[in-house]
Protein backbone atom coordinates (compact mmCIF):
# COMPACT_ATOMS: atom_id res chain seq x y z
CA UNK A 1 0.00 0.00 0.00
CA UNK A 2 1.31 3.42 -1.22
CA UNK A 3 1.75 6.16 0.79
CA UNK A 4 -1.76 7.69 -0.09
CA UNK A 5 -3.67 4.96 0.46
CA UNK A 6 -2.21 4.26 3.84
CA UNK A 7 -3.96 7.86 4.55
CA UNK A 8 -6.90 6.94 3.02
CA UNK A 9 -7.18 3.76 4.96
CA UNK A 10 -6.20 5.94 8.28
CA UNK A 11 -8.96 8.60 7.47
CA UNK A 12 -11.78 5.60 7.04
CA UNK A 13 -10.86 4.08 10.34
CA UNK A 14 -11.27 7.09 12.13
CA UNK A 15 -14.17 8.19 10.48
CA UNK A 16 -16.53 7.18 12.62
CA UNK A 17 -15.21 9.04 15.41
CA UNK A 18 -17.58 12.28 15.90
CA UNK A 19 -15.99 14.87 15.05
CA UNK A 20 -17.15 18.53 16.12
CA UNK A 21 -14.23 20.81 14.97
CA UNK A 22 -11.88 20.66 12.29
CA UNK A 23 -8.78 23.80 13.19
CA UNK A 24 -5.77 24.92 11.22
CA UNK A 25 -3.85 26.51 13.31
CA UNK A 26 -0.81 28.50 12.84
CA UNK A 27 2.00 30.22 14.75
CA UNK A 28 3.07 34.16 15.36
CA UNK A 29 6.69 33.23 15.24
CA UNK A 30 8.71 30.03 13.66
CA UNK A 31 9.22 27.57 17.05
CA UNK A 32 11.05 24.23 16.97
CA UNK A 33 9.07 20.76 17.25
CA UNK A 34 9.42 20.72 21.17
CA UNK A 35 7.70 24.51 21.83
CA UNK A 36 5.30 23.61 19.05
CA UNK A 37 4.26 20.59 20.72
CA UNK A 38 4.25 22.36 24.10
CA UNK A 39 2.35 25.26 23.10
CA UNK A 40 -0.31 22.88 21.58
CA UNK A 41 -0.27 20.46 24.82
CA UNK A 42 -1.04 23.99 26.63
CA UNK A 43 -4.30 24.72 24.70
CA UNK A 44 -5.72 21.16 25.01
CA UNK A 45 -4.98 21.34 28.81
CA UNK A 46 -7.38 25.01 28.96
CA UNK A 47 -9.85 23.66 26.76
CA UNK A 48 -10.12 20.20 29.25
CA UNK A 49 -10.03 22.29 31.66
CA UNK A 50 -12.99 24.53 30.27
CA UNK A 51 -15.12 22.33 28.97
CA UNK A 52 -14.54 19.55 31.98
CA UNK A 53 -14.10 16.61 30.35
CA UNK A 54 -11.10 14.64 27.83
CA UNK A 55 -10.56 16.09 24.18
CA UNK A 56 -10.38 13.96 21.65
CA UNK A 57 -8.09 14.91 18.68
CA UNK A 58 -6.22 13.67 15.67
CA UNK A 59 -3.07 16.65 14.58
CA UNK A 60 -1.64 16.45 11.48
CA UNK A 61 1.87 18.63 11.52
CA UNK A 62 2.91 20.32 8.36
CA UNK A 63 6.14 22.21 7.53
CA UNK A 64 8.16 22.40 3.84
CA UNK A 65 11.52 23.99 3.55
CA UNK A 66 12.30 25.86 0.42
CA UNK A 67 14.03 24.12 -2.56
CA UNK A 68 13.62 22.06 -5.42
CA UNK A 69 11.72 25.27 -6.89
CA UNK A 70 9.02 24.63 -4.27
CA UNK A 71 8.65 27.84 -1.57
CA UNK A 72 8.75 27.09 2.24
CA UNK A 73 5.79 26.62 5.21
CA UNK A 74 6.09 27.79 7.98
CA UNK A 75 4.54 25.04 10.70
CA UNK A 76 0.68 24.90 11.33
CA UNK A 77 -1.56 22.07 12.32
CA UNK A 78 -4.51 20.82 11.13
CA UNK A 79 -6.82 19.38 14.05
CA UNK A 80 -9.78 17.62 14.29
CA UNK A 81 -11.20 17.73 17.81
CA UNK A 82 -13.96 15.54 19.25
CA UNK A 83 -15.78 15.87 23.21
CA UNK A 84 -18.42 13.97 25.25
CA UNK A 85 -19.82 17.69 25.01
CA UNK A 86 -20.26 20.24 22.86
CA UNK A 87 -17.32 22.75 21.89
CA UNK A 88 -17.36 26.13 21.40
CA UNK A 89 -15.55 26.87 18.26
CA UNK A 90 -14.93 30.72 19.28
CA UNK A 91 -13.36 29.27 22.70
CA UNK A 92 -11.07 27.03 20.51
CA UNK A 93 -9.68 29.97 18.48
CA UNK A 94 -8.97 32.62 20.95
CA UNK A 95 -7.85 29.83 23.43
CA UNK A 96 -4.98 29.40 20.63
CA UNK A 97 -4.82 33.27 19.96
CA UNK A 98 -3.50 33.17 23.34
CA UNK A 99 -0.99 30.56 23.48
CA UNK A 100 0.40 31.16 19.85
CA UNK A 101 0.75 34.98 19.43
CA UNK A 102 -1.42 37.72 18.79
CA UNK A 103 -3.36 38.02 15.23
CA UNK A 104 -1.41 41.02 14.29
CA UNK A 105 1.72 38.85 14.51
CA UNK A 106 -0.10 36.74 11.95
CA UNK A 107 -0.49 33.62 13.83
CA UNK A 108 -4.44 32.45 14.19
CA UNK A 109 -6.76 29.52 13.68
CA UNK A 110 -9.34 28.53 11.27
CA UNK A 111 -11.75 26.54 13.09
CA UNK A 112 -14.90 25.40 11.65
CA UNK A 113 -17.79 23.04 11.80
CA UNK A 114 -16.81 19.87 10.90
CA UNK A 115 -18.41 18.20 7.87
CA UNK A 116 -17.94 14.83 7.12
CA UNK A 117 -17.98 15.39 3.45
CA UNK A 118 -15.21 17.77 3.09
CA UNK A 119 -12.27 15.99 3.41
CA UNK A 120 -10.78 17.12 6.52
CA UNK A 121 -9.55 13.82 7.93
CA UNK A 122 -7.52 13.43 5.07
CA UNK A 123 -5.99 16.47 4.46
CA UNK A 124 -5.18 16.70 8.27
CA UNK A 125 -3.55 13.62 7.55
CA UNK A 126 -2.10 14.31 4.01
CA UNK A 127 1.44 14.47 5.04
CA UNK A 128 2.41 12.41 8.09
CA UNK A 129 4.53 10.11 5.61
CA UNK A 130 6.65 12.98 4.29
CA UNK A 131 10.06 13.74 6.17
CA UNK A 132 8.61 17.10 7.37
CA UNK A 133 5.36 15.78 8.65
CA UNK A 134 4.19 14.26 11.59
CA UNK A 135 0.87 13.52 13.28
CA UNK A 136 -0.13 13.25 16.91
CA UNK A 137 -3.50 12.11 18.26
CA UNK A 138 -5.31 11.39 22.00
CA UNK A 139 -8.23 9.23 23.76
CA UNK A 140 -9.24 7.94 20.64
CA UNK A 141 -9.95 4.39 22.66
CA UNK A 142 -12.88 6.77 24.42
CA UNK A 143 -14.64 5.86 20.42
CA UNK A 144 -12.54 3.25 18.88
CA UNK A 145 -11.95 1.26 22.17
CA UNK A 146 -10.41 -2.69 21.70
CA UNK A 147 -12.60 -5.21 22.14
CA UNK A 148 -10.52 -8.17 22.48
CA UNK A 149 -8.23 -5.96 24.72
CA UNK A 150 -8.23 -6.27 29.20
CA UNK A 151 -9.85 -3.38 30.62
CA UNK A 152 -8.73 -2.45 34.15
CA UNK A 153 -11.11 -0.79 36.51
CA UNK A 154 -9.17 2.64 35.71
CA UNK A 155 -10.21 2.75 32.10
CA UNK A 156 -13.68 1.03 32.50
CA UNK A 157 -14.35 3.88 35.14
CA UNK A 158 -12.76 6.23 32.99
CA UNK A 159 -15.04 5.16 29.47
CA UNK A 160 -18.29 5.10 31.90
CA UNK A 161 -17.61 9.01 33.21
CA UNK A 162 -17.23 10.00 29.04
CA UNK A 163 -20.90 7.73 28.33
CA UNK A 164 -22.41 9.55 31.25
CA UNK A 165 -21.17 12.96 29.88
CA UNK A 166 -22.20 12.08 26.37
CA UNK A 167 -25.86 11.38 27.72
CA UNK A 168 -25.94 14.55 29.90
CA UNK A 169 -25.17 16.35 26.91
CA UNK A 170 -27.22 14.51 24.46
CA UNK A 171 -30.32 15.75 27.02
CA UNK A 172 -29.44 19.12 27.46
CA UNK A 173 -28.83 19.94 24.16
CA UNK A 174 -32.34 18.89 23.36
CA UNK A 175 -34.14 21.09 25.48
CA UNK A 176 -36.38 23.70 24.13
CA UNK A 177 -34.70 26.85 24.46
CA UNK A 178 -31.20 25.14 23.92
CA UNK A 179 -31.85 24.19 20.62
CA UNK A 180 -33.05 27.45 19.37
CA UNK A 181 -29.54 29.00 20.79
CA UNK A 182 -28.14 26.52 19.10
CA UNK A 183 -29.60 27.04 15.81
CA UNK A 184 -28.64 30.83 16.34
CA UNK A 185 -25.17 30.30 17.44
CA UNK A 186 -24.12 28.31 14.46
CA UNK A 187 -26.03 30.56 12.16
CA UNK A 188 -24.53 33.94 13.24
CA UNK A 189 -21.04 31.68 13.17
CA UNK A 190 -21.68 30.63 9.39
CA UNK A 191 -22.56 33.95 8.54
CA UNK A 192 -19.20 35.17 9.90
CA UNK A 193 -16.37 33.11 9.84
CA UNK A 194 -14.67 34.56 12.42
CA UNK A 195 -17.21 34.83 14.87
CA UNK A 196 -16.77 37.35 17.61
CA UNK A 197 -13.93 37.43 20.25
CA UNK A 198 -15.15 35.93 23.21
CA UNK A 199 -11.05 35.91 24.85
CA UNK A 200 -8.99 38.84 24.59
CA UNK A 201 -6.00 37.96 22.08
CA UNK A 202 -2.79 38.51 24.51
CA UNK A 203 1.01 38.82 23.62
CA UNK A 204 3.18 35.73 24.06
CA UNK A 205 6.92 35.08 24.27
CA UNK A 206 7.45 31.62 22.19
CA UNK A 207 11.18 31.56 22.27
Amino acid sequence: MNFKGRVSHYANWLSVIPWQLFATLTFARPVGDARATQVFGGCVDRMEQYFRCPLVYVRGDERRFSGCGMPSIRRHFHVLFAAAVPLDRAFVRDIWIQMAGSRKNDAGADVRIYDPDRGALAYSLKQIFEIDGDWSFANLDLYLPNPGAHRSARTRRRLARHAKRALVADVVSFQPGNVAKERQHLTMSERDPGCPQSVAPVEVDLH
